[in-house]
């Protein structure tokens, strides 16, 4: 590095990535001060790191902050000291472990918020931009048992709990995005850029849409993209507005949403854009399906609730999907991604192509599909009154007296009449 003549770094990630940039980029600006590198300005880009306080509804999982503290006690992680003064100073010790007071490991309890983003943001020393899809799709995938990127509209619509648990996510990361930076950042020049658009996406440096993809439009009627901010921002592009968040109401109500990231012709693994435009072109009851079984564990989605469902489709979008064909390529709860079975050698994976020995496709379950004739007397050994809906339950007695108004359920009475369980009982007649 020079020390005569200026020069730009920049300390960029994404994802797990940009967590790093979050916890070194204090240090890199201390270890260059120490250098005498004076003529070295220092930037940080955070791009979809933002972890933020909230409970989980998959039982399958656990809180991000239940895990921050975990790595904090148990791996004795190096926190940012810059960043561990802070959080004693703005929350005290309250929250220190008793077994641990005095210690070396948190003997403050409160270096855990070093791990969260939604804290440490506001300890940063040098000019950053933070940016963060409003209803991103790993930072969702946390509080939801569902798979990586399976959320859709329907879904959101159709299931209350999940619904309330993207608006709360999309209300904290809101909350700061739109968070200016301290008096004491200020003071020493640490500025920060924003950008964070309405979508439902992870992820925005690399590939091309970091130039391209989720404009959003400014209040000045300019459209700015992350690479517009980072022009602008960090290497002296003139007029390009540092502030950006989207301001609209309802599911990727954003302006320039593209969940495909690159269309049909995406690179991304077992592909992408065929998964999800499979899921986002199912009616919802047969995107519920599918997802009850998911969230039920099973590994298999029972012929005669999929191929209805998959011969509604494009038959172009079924023979080019090769993704596992109820599990998603990547995350799942309790499930190894099908490219990492060796990590996992004692777990059961998704039901597999008995030919090839890999998880059932969702192009080799369309072609089950094409030639299955439904059995009209199907009856699953784990059906009851409240899954008649499903394929398997067709031919259930149950259902039968369910349709016929003779089911009485235990709890029924005579405020519950209405209840189509409840047609068979007495108190009713």
């Amino acid at each position: 590095m020079s020390t005569t003549t200026p020069q730009t770094v920049v300390l960029a990630g994404s994802s797990a990535g940009s967590r790093g940039v979050l916890h070194n980029l204090n240090h890199m600006r201390s270890d260059y001060n120490s250098y005498g590198w004076t003529q070295v300005s220092v930037y940080g880009i955070i791009d979809s790191g933002l972890y933020v306080v909230q409970p989980t509804i998959d039982w399958t999982k656990s809180d991000l902050d239940i895990q921050a503290k975990n790595i904090v006690t148990y791996t004795l992680a190096d926190i940012d000291p810059i960043c561990s003064a802070y959080m004693v100073t703005t929350y005290g010790t309250t929250g220190a472990d008793p077994l641990v007071v005095g210690g070396t490991i948190d003997p403050t309890g409160q270096n855990w918020r070093c791990l969260m983003a939604q804290f440490a943001i506001d300890t940063l020393q040098s000019p950053h931009i933070l940016h963060q899809f409003q209803m991103d799709a790993w930072g969702t995938y946390v509080q939801l048992p569902i798979p990586y990127g399976w959320m859709t509209k329907e879904l959101n619509n159709v299931r209350p709990a999940w619904k309330y648990t993207m608006d709360t996510y999309r209300t904290l990361v809101r909350e700061s995005i739109n968070r200016p930076i301290t008096a004491a950042q200020a003071a020493i020049g640490a500025t920060r850029a924003t950008h964070s658009a309405a979508c439902y996406q992870h992820m925005n440096l690399q590939t091309a849409s970091f130039q391209n993809y989720y404009g959003i439009t400014h209040s000045s009627g300019q459209r700015v993209t992350l690479s517009n901010l980072v022009d602008g921002f960090i290497f002296g592009a003139p007029g390009i507005p540092t502030h950006n968040i989207e301001n609209c109401t309802g599911w990727e109500c954003g302006a320039d949403c593209d969940y495909t990231r690159t269309g049909a012709g995406s690179p991304d693994v077992c592909g992408w854009w065929y998964w999800f435009t499979a899921l986002r072109s199912m009616t919802p009851a047969c995107q519920n399906n599918l997802v009850d079984y998911h969230t039920a564990g099973y590994f298999s989605w029972p012929l005669d609730d999929a191929c209805p469902c998959i011969n509604a489709l494009d038959p172009a979008v079924v023979a080019n999907h090769q993704c596992p064909h109820l599990f998603a390529y990547g995350y799942s709860p309790g499930i190894p991604a099908p490219s990492y079975p060796s990590l996992f050698p004692n777990r059961p994976t998704q039901q597999p192509n008995p030919v090839t020995g890999a998880p059932l496709t969702f192009a080799e379950l369309g072609v089950q599909c094409a030639t299955y004739v439904a059995t009209s007397t199907s009856c699953s050994s784990w059906c009851n009154a409240w899954t008649c809906s499903l394929g398997s339950c067709t031919g259930c007695q149950v259902c039968d007296d369910l349709a016929s108004s003779f089911v009485c359920e235990s709890w029924c009475n005579s405020w519950t009449c209405g209840f189509q369980h409840c047609g068979g009982c007495g108190v009713c007649a």
